[in-house]
């Protein structure tokens, strides 16, 4: 049964996933919702278009909060730390994206360097929720939902899948140490994979307290996610490729897809500890259980050092959290 929302964070609120989602939870009228991006002159525009759609009466359910730069902690704490105090009921942490180019990228912290696709799609969701929980801006019986995405198990001639042959392997990643050549779009694949991995461990410690659950609707077309690309090859995606993709039925439409991530925000569908995604060899489909197709999914070992280098850059306050002392797994 869908839970009652009384109050939704919604990070990564510009993108055109965000933007259709938004949309159909105020006309579902689910609560109020903070809508959480890095750039005030984006959340402005985001706000412009959905008064022009939907009202401003509507809209006014609607907190815009900027500040919230994956790729900067500080940043991260300070957005976070001028919220309302009242805690979220619905937690959906939607912010990242490739980062294109020929050579890795890395983010530098704390005097460690990492792998910036990871850090602005992963580690800035971690630094988020460990703030978030700080200030107990996490409701007892909460949903937690972390987007992740089809290449977390691979795509055939698009993403190779992902995968860690040992944890020595997960470290030289996460620290930009790979000496694998670099693809950003396999480097997307990667860090949906750990953020599967980083939901999956937090499913076993979050109960009773809340829910993690690590959800795609599939593959999309039209969200701006290639606007890092130069633009002549941001043209040819879009207007090439995506058509292409959508006519033989391998990408779907940012509506059709938030209607599916609504659903999973509201509780009808998923719960703690699931892994939901496309059907297997597909990029669009019946939402399907992802941990049968990447064996890393389900790797104890990975996910506890994962957990591990995440907790030691930010830890997780444990007084709002079971007794996390022995993870034990089903």
């Amino acid at each position: 049964m869908p839970i009652p929302a009384k109050n939704i964070l919604f990070t990564g609120g510009t993108g055109g996933l965000a933007k259709e989602a938004l949309k159909l939870l105020l006309t579902q009228d689910l609560g109020k919702i903070t809508v959480a991006g890095r750039n005030k002159d984006k959340l402005a525009q985001v706000k412009q278009e959905l008064v022009a759609e939907l009202g401003a009466e509507r809209v006014s359910k609607l907190n815009f909060a900027a500040g919230f730069d994956m790729s900067n902690p500080i940043k991260i704490e300070a957005a976070i730390n001028h919220l309302p105090s009242q805690p979220f009921d619905i937690v959906c942490l939607g912010a990242g994206g490739a980062v294109f180019g020929n050579q890795r990228q890395t983010f530098s912290w704390q005097g460690k360097e990492y792998e910036k696709t990871l850090f602005q799609n992963v580690i800035g969701g971690h630094v988020t929720l460990a703030h978030l929980l700080k200030r107990q801006l996490i409701a007892n019986g909460a949903r937690v939902v972390v987007i992740g995405g089809e290449g977390a198990r691979g795509i055939k001639g698009m993403i190779a899948k992902p995968s860690f042959a040992s944890v020595q392997a997960l470290q030289d990643y996460v620290f930009a140490r790979s000496s694998e050549k670099y693809n950003p779009m396999n480097a997307l694949g990667a860090s949906k994979l750990l953020a599967a991995l980083w939901s999956q461990h937090l499913s076993h410690i979050c109960q009773p307290h809340f829910e993690s659950i690590w959800f795609t609707p599939g593959f999309i077309y039209g969200t701006g996610g290639t606007s890092g690309l130069p633009k002549w090859q941001e043209w040819f995606a879009q207007k090439i490729v995506f058509k292409i993709m959508a006519k033989f039925g391998m990408a779907q439409s940012p509506s059709l897809a938030a209607s599916k991530l609504v659903a999973c925000l509201n509780g009808s569908i998923g719960k703690n500890g699931d892994l939901l995604g496309a059907p297997e060899g597909k990029t669009i489909g019946p939402l399907t259980d992802q941990k049968p197709m990447n064996k890393a999914f389900t790797d104890k070992a990975l996910q506890a050092e994962f957990w591990s280098i995440l907790t030691t850059l930010y830890p997780i306050d444990s007084d709002y959290l079971a007794d996390i002392k022995e993870v034990k797994y089903a």
